[in-house]
């Protein structure tokens, strides 16, 4: 005989555990006790050595499906004589480490009960059971219990109960059991506030989506708006609505092989859109095949999919239903709405009916975004299904990373775990900013974290700049694009290397006060040096050119002409100007301004440069969302069956002992080719091949002179398929190790792990 007490740490609660141990103990006759507390899994048990040695060969080898188990720690103690098994009564210790579940979709034993007419949850909307449904977002505090969630309200009906004490079925201890009885429904309103009495409110819905009715309905995370995906009307009258001319849609379907019509899915993608995470994958149209209208996703050649992750959205295909828009429910730069209160205040002017139910959302997490790129998984938004799963690492003390003001998470450690909050959205209103806030003392709850030291972006004037304030702390800055690459260091176990890092998007404060977006560096942990970077070029008028990218264009074109010592003759200049999208004495008195240094800013930016060429060739001149401008210039590229080689001269230059790539030259380039009426796809695939043979001359370069072969790619360009695959397809094939970012963004939502990884290094150096 023996006495072993056993600590297992990792997502342990919420995921059927305690049950698991319960049923392995009770087959091999074991005795003792299993319970959860604040820290994991804790039990006390005694039997036989060989019985002891099966119920932790089990935990390693084959534990619950949604645990995820990092550390088992084993004490051997005295024998007490143990009568029987039990679960304990859940505890709260001081140190709370406790890992906690996403949400994650409903599993198919779940699925089977709610289409099973002799099944009691038949249509129930809220079946789950322990290997499914809603964790993190029904979450108010730790230990994870009934109690603790917001399904606190619904006491279990005697089945339920049942089902919840019988250690046995597969509710045994499921939080969130309910029933039709006992639990959360359904009910549906009016755009006016009207309650629409019905026997069947998944049924009316579906009736009405048919009809080309808007629905906000109320899911896992948040509300989304709904229509019907093959409905060009109703498509149409949602975008209006939304005041959403252009932006994509993600749509949600019961059966991707149907994608396949329309779709050139691989079989990765497919998996991708089946896995228990249940994100929008992004897929790409085949050549000729349009299955939904093209007001789904209007001027781009991809669509995002995701599967009913709900029993709710589940039901919601039957009847002639077979692909919807399930787009997040939010006016523009505003927050996703999770209330009920908030969805009849903002959303009746969208919708023409709520389909609401009363389980309360704790915290609201929007759907994930991800995708492959030749055969490269990659995170485009981290929230459901992901969030709040930690990265492991040494342990660190106790520092908080504030994030950007764009795309914004924040990120904490806490013992030996780095934990990044869901996607916050921009921080340029007041609603996102409660937001944020709120998520953070959340999150600062549930893991008990108090911060010795804080770390937030140089610049001076971002929202967390200032927040930054409100610590009385330690605290620390770091450039924008630097922590980019810290944050694909830390992704790809970098930690201790230099390596060549690419840092290209939209914007980014600079060392030297100006705005950044198209940077070489060599770095470590340590330091950053600015290897090299593409030319400054002024813009006019702020935040609101990058909306306008004919003015970003203009104000390009006007400088490249004024550099190009007869490059571009005036005729030539005029010409390339007045096709330019745009009212002409708007033009002038833009160049005007520009020429005498009134309201400018100077930028190396990227992003910058392909709003200008998506504008000179015509594509896209007002951006309606972020990113439009490129896009739809890199869909452009979608149109070509052969994609050459071909490219634009490029030009390098060395101005302080940091390399200058030359735009304006660039620029006089490209014109030459719109006036020799060279096609806009082949400008677009010349530029795209001109950007990736920078970066392949810049890496040689520096490895020539410093004999570093490990590249990181990071920023938002990088989400640009083309620029990303041909990248790394170029390099590699120069023997480059290239590294990318797979479970955390490259934009401006995977900043926050730079900037912590950043403040631990320099703090444990300090400290030694």
């Amino acid at each position: 005989m023996k006495r072993n007490f056993i600590k297992v740490s990792g997502i342990v609660q919420g995921v059927g555990f305690r049950p698991y141990v319960y049923k392995i103990a009770v087959e091999n006759n074991l005795k003792g006790w299993v319970n959860n507390t604040s820290e994991g899994v804790f039990m006390d048990i005694e039997g036989n050595v060989d019985d002891i040695t099966t119920l932790v060969t089990s935990l390693q080898t084959s534990p619950p499906p949604l645990s995820k188990i990092t550390a088992i720690q084993i004490e051997e103690l005295a024998l007490t004589g143990f009568d029987d098994f039990t679960i304990k009564i859940s505890e709260d210790n001081k140190n709370k480490v406790t890992l906690i579940s996403p949400d994650i979709s409903t599993c198919e034993d779940c699925f089977h009960d709610i289409s099973d007419p002799n099944n009691r949850r038949f249509e129930y909307p809220f079946t789950n059971c322990t290997n499914c449904g809603p964790r993190f977002s029904i979450i108010k505090n730790i230990p994870y219990d009934r109690c603790e969630t917001t399904m606190n309200k619904f006491p279990m009906c005697p089945e339920c109960n049942e089902e919840y004490k019988n250690p046995l079925d597969r509710r045994f201890h499921a939080q969130p059991n309910a029933c039709d009885e006992c639990g959360p429904h359904l009910w549906l309103e009016s755009s006016k506030g009207e309650k629409i009495e019905c026997d069947d409110p998944l049924e009316f819905t579906r009736k009405e989506l048919l009809k080309g009715k808007i629905f906000a309905i109320k899911g896992l995370g948040g509300f989304h708006l709904c229509c019907n995906a093959y409905d060009k009307d109703a498509l149409k009258t949602l975008r209006v609505r939304k005041n959403r001319p252009c932006k994509p849609f993600a749509i949600m379907v019961d059966d991707p092989t149907m994608l396949r019509q329309g779709y050139s899915i691989t079989s990765a993608e497919e998996e991708l859109i089946r896995c228990k995470e249940r994100p929008i994958v992004i897929i790409e149209k085949k050549h000729g095949d349009d299955l939904f209208p093209l007001e789904l996703a209007p001027n781009v050649n991809t669509c995002g999919v995701m599967m009913p992750y709900t029993p709710l959205h589940k039901l919601l295909f039957k009847c002639e239903i077979t692909a919807l828009v399930m787009t997040s429910a939010n006016m523009t730069s505003l927050p996703l709405e999770y209330t009920n209160e908030g969805a009849r205040e903002n959303l009746s002017s969208i919708a023409d009916y709520f389909l609401f139910h009363n389980r309360d959302i704790h915290t609201p997490i929007d759907d994930s975004i991800v995708r492959i790129v030749g055969d490269r998984f990659q995170t485009l938004r981290r929230a459901r299904g992901y969030v709040p799963l930690p990265l492991k690492h040494e342990k660190m003390n106790s520092i908080l990373a504030l994030g950007p003001n764009m795309k914004n998470t924040f990120s904490f450690s806490k013992e030996s775990n780095i934990f990044m909050s869901q996607y916050n959205g921009d921080l340029e209103s007041y609603e996102n900013i409660k937001l944020y806030q709120r998520n953070l003392e959340h999150f600062s709850k549930i893991y008990d974290f108090k911060p010795e030291v804080v770390v937030h972006d140089n610049h001076p004037t971002y929202y967390t700049t200032t927040f930054s304030n409100e610590f009385k702390v330690t605290k620390l800055s770091i450039q924008h694009h630097y922590a980019h690459i810290i944050s694909c260091m830390a992704e790809n176990n970098l930690l201790k290397k230099k390596v060549i890092g690419v840092a290209f998007d939209g914007t980014g404060y600079g060392d030297d006060g100006m705005v950044w977006g198209g940077e070489f560096f060599i770095c470590d942990l340590n330091q950053c040096n600015r290897y090299a970077h593409f030319e400054y070029m002024d813009i006019q008028g702020g935040e609101s050119a990058i909306k306008k990218p004919w003015k970003i264009a203009v104000a390009y074109l006007n400088q490249a002409f004024l550099k190009s010592n007869g490059a571009l003759n005036e005729k030539q200049y005029e010409n390339i100007l007045s096709s330019i999208t745009g009212n002409e004495n708007d033009k002038k008195t833009l160049i005007t301004l520009l020429n005498k240094n009134i309201n400018t800013f100077s930028t190396s930016s990227i992003g910058r440069l392909f709003d200008c060429v998506s504008s000179l060739i015509s594509v896209c001149n007002e951006a309606t969302y972020e990113g439009q401008a490129s896009i739809e210039l890199e869909e452009l590229l979608w149109n070509l069956p052969v994609k050459s080689d071909d490219s634009y001269n490029h030009v390098i230059n060395e101005d302080n002992r940091t390399k200058r790539i030359e735009i304006a030259e660039l620029i006089c380039t490209i014109s030459k080719d719109i006036l020799n009426e060279v096609p806009k796809e082949i400008i677009s695939l010349k530029f795209h091949n001109t950007i990736i043979n920078i970066i392949v001359d810049i890496c040689s370069s520096i490895r020539k002179e410093h004999n570093i072969n490990d590249v990181c790619l990071s920023g938002g360009v990088f989400q640009n398929s083309y620029i990303l695959e041909n990248s790394i397809n170029k390099l590699t094939s120069l023997s480059f190790i290239v590294h990318t970012h797979k479970d955390y963004p490259c934009n401006d939502g995977g900043i926050s792990l730079g900037q912590l990884i950043y403040a631990w290094n320099k703090t444990k150096k300090e400290r030694l």
